[in-house]
């Protein structure tokens, strides 16, 4: 959510940020609705302000001429409030001075490559069905879900609780999250009402789709400590999502499904802090791949592409051997104070209160870790799986055939 205040100084900050993202500028609409809305708050005040001179006077029919008025303007008030909440509501974050212009994903900024891209002549799907992997799930549940057995079961596991371990020893608190959230934490991790539609509904309540939303909301409504802050937070979590609008891509392996599982870092700062906050969790993310021995590289998402309530995003894509390009497995956001402001979570430093800054970064997506070792480990030649080093006690073998 944006300041209001801020948007009544800035219409045309807030415009520019609109047009970079590609999207329809609306500060005139947005102070013309403002506008009506103070206006009837004032003729509501000085009716009420009549109201109490004629009860001073007994002026009972007075009194009740002016009590259906200001019932009126009360009903008008309310509305000229909503559409005003409703609108602010569609409006995303404001973008960092320094991210890339550009108006797709075609445009974002490689900043940083790592590792030696090799060429394999399997896809993922491919090595799955090779080495029988998998069970056919669509008569159980549909195109987009994947029903794993054998090994790869146990290493889809190995990697969550290799993840895990590794982000707590890294000082992010582990926490167990619920799947279902309401309408309201939705709100307030900014995925209601703008995307509704690629969600998992359940009346007022829906299936997460992604660990930040649980994670995000532990700080609603609370006001913190600075002394506590940063609250740094991993969780491993099943994570649900209708792909609308994605329909003829990735259609085939662990890519692109409706349900997949997730680990997830949230921090939650002082604004002071967030900036070096983001690059450290960005580094963090990238030690996992460089670890598992994955080639990558670092984009920085252009205005574009960027996320809703991202402030500044950067994202981390894989190297697919079997496919031959790289694929986004990790996306690193600082929100700033978007989110906070959303869910009234706040810090006090020296007597006053500051919304926080929230940040959110994959470590990792499981199901696409997972695709990228089956297409650089797997031996085409010899049949054999090779299981990376640091999983290898987690898995319990060096190699499967």
């Amino acid at each position: 959510m944006l300041d209001l205040n801020w948007i009544r100084k800035n219409p045309d900050k807030l415009d520019k940020n609109l047009f970079d993202r590609g999207m329809i500028t609306k500060s005139k609409e947005i102070l013309n609705i403002d506008k009506k809305w103070r206006n009837l708050i004032g003729e509501l005040n000085s009716v009420r302000q009549q109201s109490k001179v004629a009860a001073k006077n007994r002026d009972i029919e007075e009194g009740k001429r002016l009590k259906a008025k200001a019932q009126e303007l009360e009903k008008l008030e309310q509305l000229a409030n909503k559409e005003l909440y409703n609108i602010l509501s569609e409006l995303p974050n404001i973008i960092s001075s320094d991210t890339p212009l550009g108006k797709s994903d075609h445009e974002n900024v490689e900043i940083k490559k790592w590792g030696v891209p090799k060429q394999k002549k399997l896809t993922h799907d491919l090595v799955m069905n090779e080495m029988d992997l998998w069970h056919n799930s669509a008569d159980l549940s549909g195109a987009r879900f994947a029903m794993m057995s054998g090994i790869l079961s146990k290493l889809e596991r190995s990697i969550a609780n290799w993840m895990l371990d590794f982000n707590t020893q890294n000082g992010f608190k582990e926490i167990s999250v619920p799947f279902i959230a309401k309408e309201s934490a939705l709100y307030n991790s900014g995925q209601l009402p703008k995307f509704k539609e690629d969600l998992f509904m359940l009346q007022d309540k829906a299936l997460i789709p992604t660990g930040e939303v649980p994670l995000i909301n532990i700080a609603s409504n609370q006001i913190l400590k600075l002394d506590t802050l940063p609250i740094r937070m991993t969780t491993l979590s099943h994570c649900f999502r209708k792909e609308a609008g994605s329909a003829g891509k990735d259609t085939k392996g662990l890519i692109r499904l409706h349900q997949f599982q997730k680990v997830e870092l949230v921090s939650i700062t002082d604004k002071d802090a967030s900036d070096t906050e983001h690059m450290n969790m960005l580094r963090h993310a990238e030690s996992i791949l460089q670890i598992l021995n994955l080639p990558y590289r670092i984009v920085e998402i252009c205005s574009g592409d960027i996320g809703f309530t991202a402030h500044k995003q950067f994202d981390i894509e894989v190297w697919m051997a079997g496919a031959g390009k790289y694929v986004e497995i990790a996306s690193c956001s600082n929100c700033r104070d978007f989110q906070a402001r959303r869910m009234n979570a706040r810090y006090v430093k020296d007597g006053e209160k500051h919304f926080v800054h929230t940040l959110n970064c994959s470590a990792l997506a499981i199901g696409r870790t997972l695709a990228s070792i089956l297409e650089n480990y797997y031996d085409d030649e010899n049949n054999i799986l090779h299981i990376p080093n640091v999983l290898q006690s987690y898995v319990g073998m060096e190699e499967y055939k």
